[in-house]
């Protein structure tokens, strides 16, 4: 863990007392093939400085960049349901797109200019929260029958019929507008955050019992989306759900061996913890040859209204076909971008908890990659140049690996065949990657109370009454959608 997290104890007067926690950063597990040298003496196949031959490097990015999207995907999965444009092919492509292509931005950003080390920038779901309260506020949303209720007139003029295509094409792409506007004034905090070093003030104030409430209620905000896409077909998410579940947790040892070249040994055979390594892409490919299968004989219906129509392998080929070969991302695409206070205030909050948990990705990157922790000005870079971030290390510590991914990220990005070749994933299958994803986020938001002295009655009921607010408001809010009145709907 980074020296920079702090646990909220009492002391022996029943004062409140921050203590201050130092201890190493955990090392995630890597093939054990991969990075042992005769002594036994673990180690990076390639330190950071090295440069690796053009086919090995290749082959490291390509590695790191599948890990980064599969991950990445639940984000624009979410988006897309919020803003009611799940059924848009083209839409779910060009945020596939998009997402892809600011990840290899922002990484080759990161390893280049900001940080400089091995990290890979992936999507946030600190997020979540803000996109969910911003995208689900009455005014701005369709009911079960997909008719627009107290909608803006500024989009559209409501009938007792509901509304065509167009309205709610307005409605997505006016969601869309404002969570651009929004997110792009909220990074300016983040700019500054890193241009002045005022990171390190928040820090004294932010502990492990305020991020583990924030980051596991991020999870256990969007449950329901899960069951969304899960219910379409729950065989089929549940079978993908127990593959990847048994990739990473049961098969996490086993190790596949396979013939690899370098200079010194020349061809020779090794082996790799490859279940590990990428579980998204065994699930993935598992649970979509099931799809295929069944719809080949016939078993899922082919009836565009039948609820498990959607879990067809065919549901979304169209999407393929239609697709633009090319396809360059680009800030209002879909109009001008629109700000909101609310949005904007969100987002701020949203982006702080983002920069924390980098700081600790940095700190942990460094120990993996075997390295000094980065020093204030690195890390004050590194803050500068991050956009969205998250770390995915493997044995390979590199830069030049992770340059290489984040341009093979930006290729990707602009071709919208492949974005559209991910958006026609099956909804089961999609449902099972949010579910891990979320899953892993509760995980990690809770991993935070190892750092936290739980004998305390002044920790637990912290940490209980954040949780139970946390489910508590937004449940009344949900209900009671119309008892506050802010004077925007």
């Amino acid at each position: 863990m980074p020296d920079h997290i702090r646990s909220d104890t009492d002391t022996a007067e029943g004062q409140e007392q921050n203590v201050l926690i130092s201890l190493p950063a955990t090392k995630p597990e890597v093939p054990e093939e991969c990075g042992k040298t005769e002594g036994n003496e673990e180690r990076l196949l390639y330190p950071i400085r090295s440069v690796p031959a053009i086919p090995t490097t290749l082959i490291f990015a390509l590695q790191q960049s599948v890990m980064c999207i599969t991950s990445s995907v639940s984000v624009p999965l979410i988006v897309v349901k919020l803003i009611c444009a799940e059924d848009n092919q083209e839409v779910r492509t060009e945020l596939f797109s998009a997402t892809i292509f600011a990840c290899g931005v922002a990484t080759l950003l990161q390893c280049s200019v900001g940080v400089r080390l091995p990290i890979i920038q992936g999507s946030s779901f600190s997020f979540i929260a803000p996109l969910i309260a911003m995208l689900t506020i009455e005014g701005t949303k369709f009911d079960d029958e997909n008719i627009i209720k107290d909608a803006s007139s500024a989009y559209f003029n409501i009938t007792p019929n509901g509304t065509d295509a167009m309205d709610r094409e307005a409605i997505w792409q006016g969601k869309l507008n404002e969570v651009q506007g929004s997110l792009m004034v909220a990074s300016l905090v983040q700019v500054i955050l890193g241009g002045t070093g005022a990171i390190g003030v928040l820090m004294n104030y932010i502990g492990p019992l305020t991020i583990a409430p924030t980051v596991a209620m991020i999870g256990l905000s969007v449950f329901d989306m899960c069951a969304d896409y899960g219910s379409v077909h729950w065989g089929i998410w549940i079978l993908s759900l127990a593959v990847g579940f048994i990739c990473a947790v049961y098969m996490r040892k086993v190790k596949v061996p396979f013939l690899w070249w370098n200079r010194e040994s020349g061809c020779h055979k090794t082996s790799c913890q490859i279940f590990v390594l990428i579980p998204a892409i065994f699930m993935i490919v598992i649970a979509w040859i099931v799809s295929l299968i069944l719809t080949l004989t016939g078993a899922l219906p082919d009836d565009p209204g039948h609820p498990q129509y959607n879990a067809r392998t065919d549901a979304y080929v169209g999407g393929i076909h239609t697709a633009k070969w090319f396809f360059v991302p680009y800030p209002g695409k879909y109009g001008l971008p629109t700000v909101t206070v609310g949005g904007v205030i969100g987002m701020i909050a949203a982006t702080i908890a983002s920069t924390i948990e980098s700081i600790g990705d940095y700190h942990a990157c460094a120990s993996v990659c075997e390295v000094p922790s980065p020093p204030s000005h690195a890390v004050n870079r590194g803050i500068l140049m991050e956009g969205i971030g998250s770390i995915i290390a493997a044995s390979v510590g590199s830069l030049r690996v992770f340059q290489t991914a984040g341009i093979l990220m930006i290729v990707l990005g602009v071709i919208g065949k492949f974005g559209a070749t991910l958006a026609a994933i099956p909804d089961p299958i999609q449902g099972a990657i949010i579910t891990l994803g979320l899953a892993m986020v509760i995980s990690v938001g809770l991993s935070n109370l190892e750092f936290i002295d739980m004998r305390s009655s002044r920790n637990m009921a912290i940490l209980g009454t954040s949780l139970m607010c946390g489910l508590l408001v937004p449940y009344w809010m949900k209900k009671n959608p119309t008892a506050v009145r802010t004077g925007t709907y």
